[in-house]
């Protein structure tokens, strides 16, 4: 019998990374959480509140979150976001990345149309920003 292994950071159930190539080390307030406006990110829980409301994200969306919450300001290509996250080649990835970020914003963002934190920089990547 065939035993599948995921390509997945994280291990489905366990809240916990499998690979620590995509590692961020980053965590601003010593606390295990990072906060950016009304978002919170505790890694230690694997949890993601918005405004003080609890949001449900896949592992995928909280590796992409993650991500860009530990690096403020920095622009991720979806090559890099994805190869961080899926730890695989990226071709022909940008459609899955998209669908990611998509999923993202209608979840954490008032208004997805018209994003405050997840942010494009056309031709470039994604960046996460404060709320402004």
């Amino acid at each position: 019998m065939a035993t599948y292994q995921s390509k997945r950071p994280y291990a489905y159930g366990t809240g916990r990374r499998k690979s620590s190539t995509a590692r961020v080390h980053l965590i601003p307030n010593g606390s295990g959480s990072i906060t950016i406006g009304g978002i919170v990110l505790d890694d230690r829980t694997k949890t993601v509140t918005v405004e003080g409301e609890p949001v449900s994200l896949t592992p995928t969306e909280y590796a992409i979150l993650h991500l860009l919450m530990a690096n403020p300001g920095k622009v991720f290509s979806t090559k890099v976001l994805y190869e961080s996250v899926w730890q695989e080649a990226a071709l022909g990835s940008e459609g899955a990345v998209a669908v990611h970020i998509r999923h993202l914003r209608e979840k954490i963002e008032i208004n997805p149309s018209e994003p405050r934190y997840l942010k494009v920089v056309w031709g470039q990547g994604y960046k996460m920003e404060g709320g402004k």
